[in-house]
């Protein structure tokens, strides 16, 4: 939402997040009504991205930055609720591991979205560590089954019995003019 509301107008985001004051409501100044100009529009954004459902808790607000903190409260929680489940998406980071039968897209789109959620709930993590997480799950090259495209079971039996029918040839070496380089 913020990544939205700053690209419709920089001083949305700010509104919404920092609030904003009118000190004489009858002399409003330049500044007070772009200010008011934005929480309206600010509020008209965030009513139309949201279900209906979650604006019969936010109906009543009357300013973006109260409607932003109550949100804010619904989804994230209080610090002790944010503080934990950092904990959790830290520990799930710590213990990532390859599914069995899951593939590699699968595992990174996996360890992705753990990585998102820590950074979302505020969480430091550096990408190095997080490549370093990815490449430690990877499995053995010697565990991964080779496919090839195109190409179905039956052709694939063909290629292996072909391959247990290979034939030896003995190696052999002659010298044509063998006493030209004795002397």
């Amino acid at each position: 939402m913020k990544m939205y509301l700053g690209s419709i107008n920089d001083q949305l985001w700010d509104v919404t997040e920092n609030d904003y004051a009118i000190i004489d409501l009858d002399n409003l100044t330049n500044h007070d009504k772009a200010n008011k100009q934005c929480n309206t529009m600010s509020l008209n954004t965030i009513n139309n991205a949201i279900d209906s459902k979650v604006f019969e808790q936010i109906k009543d607000c009357d300013r973006a930055n109260e409607v932003w903190k109550r949100l804010e409260g619904t989804y994230e929680g209080s610090p002790a609720v944010k503080s934990a489940k950092l904990y959790i998406f830290k520990y799930k980071l710590t213990s990532f591991k390859m599914k069995k039968d899951e593939s590699i897209l699968e595992m990174f789109h996996r360890l992705q979205v753990i990585v998102n959620d820590l950074k979302a709930l505020g969480g430091k993590i550096k990408d190095d560590d997080v490549s370093y997480r990815f490449l430690m799950c990877l499995p053995d090259t010697r565990d991964i089954p080779v496919e090839r495209e195109g190409v179905d079971k039956d052709d694939k039996k063909e290629d292996e019995d072909n391959k247990k029918k290979s034939i030896e040839f003995k190696a052999s070496s002659s010298f044509k003019n063998k006493g030209k380089l004795d002397s």
